[in-house]
């Protein structure tokens, strides 16, 4: 009786791992093909729960020039550009979003995430057509490269609904980009 019960868990032993290494050759990792857009997603602060996202977070990475990516580079070490305390990878720019009740709302805040080199541009106050020229201004001054070139920018221009129920969820691109939303 003993021999026998060994014996069926030899058996089920050898059977597990031999479906084990079967299936370890067919089921893998995926892994994306050189050819294959790369698409991101924006970064998320507790400060925009209740934002209605859709679309707004997805973007395809375009071609900067090198000239763009050392500006890029360059723009992390400025004295205004602050680290995420808590979300690794991620930088304000200029603006943050309040820490405590006594602090002021700014017009905008831009985070970058470097790992996917993307800008998300946040409009917090109304009229946002002026917060979105003074987001475009800060970011034009700071990174110094041409209309044309931002609008190349892996980026989001967003507002949450609690500022734009109209305009939440829309990705709006910069004023001087031509698919661009009218405000």
């Amino acid at each position: 009786m003993k021999k026998t019960i060994v014996i069926v868990g030899v058996i089920l032993s050898l059977l597990f791992s031999i479906s084990y290494l079967f299936l370890k050759g067919k089921v893998g990792v995926y892994q994306p093909q050189p050819d294959e857009q790369k698409v991101v997603s924006s970064p998320v602060d507790a400060n925009l729960a209740g934002t209605t996202t859709g679309n707004v977070a997805s973007s395809t990475k375009q071609q900067l020039s090198p000239k763009a990516n050392s500006v890029i580079l360059a723009l992390l070490q400025k004295p205004d550009v602050i680290a995420d305390l808590y979300n690794p990878g991620i930088f304000y720019l200029g603006n943050k979003f309040p820490q405590s009740e006594g602090e002021t709302q700014p017009n905008y805040v831009i985070t970058f995430t470097k790992d996917t080199e993307f800008f998300n541009i946040v409009l917090l106050t109304q009229p946002i057509q002026d917060a979105q020229l003074q987001a475009e201004s800060y970011l034009k001054n700071e990174l110094g490269v041409p209309e044309a070139e931002m609008c190349n920018l892996n980026y989001s221009l967003s507002v949450p609904e609690y500022v734009s129920t109209e305009y939440s969820g829309t990705n709006l691109k910069l004023t001087f980009c031509s698919e661009s939303t009218p405000l």
